[in-house]
């Protein structure tokens, strides 16, 4: 029987190369037909599957997420949610009624009003099962529930304003204050803030007056909680860099008080954590201070719903509110996807309601036409109050938003194309009145 090659060749060198080593694997009795090689495969498989339990599975598959954020966070789900239920089965074994059991569990009494982590721990042994069923170990997976993968909030993002910003800076350690400024005006996740040293601070001389010089922030690694209490984990990069050099523009507002603190409780000597932790400066600042001591602020300041990851959402507002495009939004988020950019973005810019503002005119228009009837008009539709009302509406919340953002050149800018509308209206109306 004749058996070709695995792949082609691009010289005629490469093929006899191959074909030599196919001769010596004969002669030393070494060489196995594909057939065979797919008979081993499937007797691993099967002896894998006998002694494979899904606690010993799931170690299998940690060792396949490369984010150490995802893999502390999955050991900690499997530990405790997936173990102790289903961790001494074996993967053949387990049946969709044992999983339908489990997922009815987690929702009643293991995670009883948390739908995020059922759902996430859910995710976890999805993944489990599927890489089961991609090395060949079982046939099909057994968790099929649909919908579980669907992600529902168990609470409505908030954002903050600029000025309940700087309340809750205030009400944080002096220490700790820029940390809630930065995470808001710069955007960034909470080990994002921790894991940032001195040396990230960079200056750029070169920009265009006014804004020189810029400052940015180079994001070269984060801070994770670790499996005890109180210890963390260094991690190079962040959450979504996946290798990729990132940073972030320091709004200009926001650069005289970063200096500020730095002079007050930066290193001169490394490593120079810009938030130093409070029992050793040798290490940042941990997750469980900052979340314990950002519990603290946001009760003192009644915003008890406030997340210290709403700080981000707060500052991809503000940014949106500002007239960010898409691709400034995308960059500012720091995602490969542009989803979350749109969302804010639409948001933001009040299209959503004003489509439905559009909608409710179609309603109250007394010039509206039913369907099928043709209705020739002379020049314009007729304009009632009503559209007037809608437009001043419109243009009293813009006017608000812009002032909200803080942002002096998109007032001018604004405040420039006001006088240029109003005058051109003005001059119109006035010689029609003539």
């Amino acid at each position: 029987m004749r058996y070709p090659a695995p792949t082609t060749f691009t010289t005629k060198k490469a093929a006899n190369a191959w074909l030599s080593d196919v001769q010596s694997d004969i002669e030393r009795g070494r060489w196995k037909s594909p057939e065979q090689l797919a008979a081993d495969d499937a007797l691993t498989a099967a002896l894998r599957a006998e002694v494979l339990t899904v606690a010993e599975l799931a170690n299998v598959w940690m060792e396949t997420i490369p984010s150490d954020n995802h893999r502390t966070l999955s050991a900690s789900r499997v530990r405790r949610f997936i173990n102790p239920e289903l961790g001494d089965i074996k993967i053949d074994e387990l049946s969709r009624e044992r999983c339908e059991q489990w997922y009815r569990d987690m929702n009643e009494t293991l995670c009883p009003g948390a739908p995020t982590q059922v759902r996430r721990t859910f995710a976890a042994l999805h993944a489990m099962l599927k890489l089961a069923v991609h090395k060949d170990w079982i046939a099909t997976s057994p968790l099929r529930i649909k919908g579980a993968l669907i992600d529902v909030p168990a609470r409505e993002p908030q954002t903050a304003t600029p000025a309940e910003v700087d309340q809750l800076a205030a009400a944080m350690p002096e220490e700790l204050g820029m940390a809630v400024q930065i995470a808001a005006w710069c955007t960034l996740r909470a080990g994002e803030v921790l894991g940032l040293q001195i040396d990230d601070i960079a200056v750029d001389r070169h920009t265009a007056v006014p804004l020189a010089p810029t400052v940015r922030l180079n994001l070269r690694r984060h801070i994770v909680a670790g499996r005890g209490t109180g210890s963390m984990q260094i991690v190079g990069g962040t959450k979504e860099s996946e290798g990729r050099p990132e940073s972030i523009v320091v709004p200009p507002h926001l650069v005289a008080p970063l200096w500020g603190h730095v002079r007050k409780y930066g290193r001169k000597t490394d490593p120079r954590w810009l938030f130093p932790g409070t029992r050793s400066v040798d290490l940042p600042c941990g997750p469980a201070t900052l979340d314990r001591r950002w519990r603290l602020a946001r009760e003192a300041c009644g915003m008890e719903q406030l997340t210290f990851h709403d700080l981000r959402r707060t500052g991809n507002t503000i940014a949106a509110r500002a007239g960010a495009t898409l691709g400034e939004m995308k960059q500012r988020l720091r995602h490969r996807s542009s989803t979350a950019a749109e969302r804010y973005i639409v948001a933001a810019r009040g299209e959503d309601v004003a489509l439905a503002a559009r909608m409710s005119q179609q309603a109250v228009n007394p010039h509206r036409v039913a369907p099928g009837v043709e209705v020739v008009r002379a020049g314009m539709d007729v304009v009632g109050a009503h559209e007037i009302d809608t437009a001043i509406d419109n243009l009293r919340n813009l006017v608000e938003r812009v002032l909200d953002a803080g942002n002096e050149v998109l007032e001018r800018y604004l405040l420039d194309q006001l006088d240029e509308v109003s005058t051109a209206a003005g001059t119109e109306l006035r010689r029609r009145s003539c």
